[in-house]
């Protein structure tokens, strides 16, 4: 049995109840599940955490983050260089400044969940950078 006699998130009189549950993440795209322990309310399914189980699954959480940056920042770089396009180019064409490309690709700075989507778009199909120098040109 948790420590509280009610749920602080919805006040439902049951007691709360300490246990570890699966839960998921998601972050620029990719989705992790971890065992987080704290205590739940059955009626509301919240969670009161301690400084304990908070940090039971945040440690995993950053290293996870971490590694998804570094490797978005590689996948960046690398979909440029395979297009054969200066760091200016990429820019002119997705958008975000020659300085915003340097620092995606330094994982300096993560671009949004959008940006990440057209550069890995344009990395599996090259052929749509014509479409989008087009529209560059259109605008």
């Amino acid at each position: 049995m948790g420590r509280f006699k009610f749920c602080p998130a919805c006040g439902a009189a049951a007691p709360l109840v300490r246990e570890t549950r699966r839960m998921k993440y998601r972050y620029k795209g990719e989705t992790l599940a971890v065992r987080q322990p704290g205590d739940w309310c059955r009626a509301c399914g919240e969670a009161v955490l301690n400084h304990a189980d908070v940090q039971a699954t945040e440690d995993k959480l950053n290293a996870w983050r971490q590694r998804i940056n570094k490797e978005i920042a590689v996948m960046i770089k690398q979909v440029r260089k395979e297009l054969g396009l200066t760091q200016e180019e990429m820019a002119e064409i997705v958008g975000g400044g020659k300085k915003a490309f340097a620092k995606y690709e330094s994982g300096t700075v993560i671009p949004s969940e959008a940006m990440i989507r057209l550069i890995r778009l344009l990395g599996k199909r090259p052929e749509l950078l014509m479409d989008l120098r087009s529209m560059k040109k259109a605008a």
